[in-house]
């Protein structure tokens, strides 16, 4: 239908351009700049939710919670890194699965728990960043020629009362993109080690081979084709994140000489910020599995003998299993895996795992996940001003 039947349809009160409005609104920058504010916008919600991934597979893998101390982050003193860690002790407040302190098997977690509030409070730096340049952008004067009727900067003898410019040039916008795609990227890297890991029975400390019990193994995979598709979207964001900006080739007879590619900026950025969101999705797909096994007090050993057969040597796999006493998490990961056990249920054998996928990150990006949370009485930092003692007091 036409512009006008549509907007008649939905009520929406007809806009009649005047004079210079319509190059405005349709502009590159302008449009960029619109995307750059939708996609930071989701893109502060997501590092939440990618938190929380971070707190269920920290307590399904029963890692330390010293890494999320106080002392270490205070120490470095980026407030991002701060944010992270405390949101991370608010949700894991009150957990028996975590080690409060280092352990005889094990110092500490790998990189990819460990340094998870290193990795996720500079995506929080940057975001802050981002959402101020943004913030700029959008309330900014960006057509050319402007017009200064009246300004008094401008010499009153002056006829003509227009200034030719490159405020249309999208290169802030550019670079504030380049720099979403980058980090978002890091913040779906980081999450698929932590889901490798939680598949891995050599890396998940008594977890079975990709989550599945043992007499259901051999026919079905449990959670590999999940592990499969998280690696490749990483992969793809790798590739989208090469920066845009970069990038120029000149056109209109070489006086357009140099432009900032800012729409492809945001449709790389638009594309890894859905891939990000589905790869956090399966993190916390493959946690809640993992938690099923931890809340029903069940651990999985792994025995690999050799044998003589003939004149070879061959390994023979065997998986044991024994109950132990049932581990609860803290009340924010409880809250987690409650709303997603609500939405999705165990995967007891193979089914298709795209239905799940896609209920997840659609929890995701509607919210529903970060509002339990904060209903079980462990909300989140967002990017508002905080004091440092309130963030250094969450999670105690």
């Amino acid at each position: 239908m036409t512009g006008a039947n549509a907007m008649a349809a939905a009520g929406i009160p007809r806009l009649r351009l005047l004079a210079k409005e319509g190059l405005a609104l349709n502009n590159g920058a302008t449009v960029s700049a619109a995307m750059a504010a939708l996609i930071v916008h989701d893109a502060v919600e997501l590092v939440k939710h990618a938190e929380i991934a971070l707190a269920m597979s920290l307590e399904a893998i029963r890692g330390t919670a010293d890494a999320f101390h106080v002392l270490p982050h205070r120490a470095r003193n980026h407030r991002g890194q701060q944010v992270s860690a405390a949101n991370v002790r608010r949700l894991i407040k009150g957990s028996v699965l975590v080690a409060q302190g280092p352990q005889e098997e094990t110092i500490h977690d790998a990189y990819s728990l460990r340094c998870g509030p290193q990795v996720l409070g500079a995506v929080r730096d940057v975001l802050a960043f981002v959402w101020d340049r943004v913030t700029d952008e959008i309330n900014a004067a960006t057509d050319n020629p402007l017009l200064f009727v009246d300004d008094p900067e401008l010499d009153p003898s002056r006829v003509i009362r227009a200034i030719s410019c490159g405020n249309f040039h999208g290169e802030p916008v550019a670079f504030a993109l380049d720099f979403l795609a980058i980090v978002l990227t890091e913040l779906a890297s980081i999450a698929e080690r932590r889901l490798f890991r939680l598949t891995d029975n050599l890396l998940s400390r008594g977890l079975p081979l990709m989550l599945l019990e043992v007499d259901k193994t051999g026919l079905n995979s449990g959670m590999m084709i999940a592990q499969y598709t998280a690696a490749a979207l990483v992969s793809e964001c790798k590739t989208l994140a090469h920066p845009d900006s970069v990038d120029s080739i000149p056109s209109s007879a070489d006086w357009e000489d140099h432009v900032s590619m800012s729409m492809n900026a945001g449709l790389h950025a638009l594309k890894v910020l859905e891939n990000a969101r589905y790869v956090v999705a399966i993190e916390m797909l493959c946690a809640a599995q993992a938690l099923d096994f931890r809340l029903a007090g069940l651990h999985f050993w792994r025995e690999e003998p050799w044998r003589k057969e003939g004149g070879a040597w061959r390994k023979d796999v065997h998986m044991h299993r024994w109950e132990t006493e049932p581990l609860s998490p803290g009340a924010g990961v409880r809250a987690a895996y409650d709303t997603i056990r609500e939405a999705v249920p165990k995967v007891e054998q193979d089914r298709p795992l795209h239905p799940d996928i896609e209920r997840l990150a659609a929890m995701i990006a509607e919210g529903m996940i970060l509002r339990a949370v904060a209903d079980a009485g462990a909300p989140l930092f967002g990017l508002e001003a905080v004091d440092v003692a309130e963030i250094e007091q969450a999670g105690r």
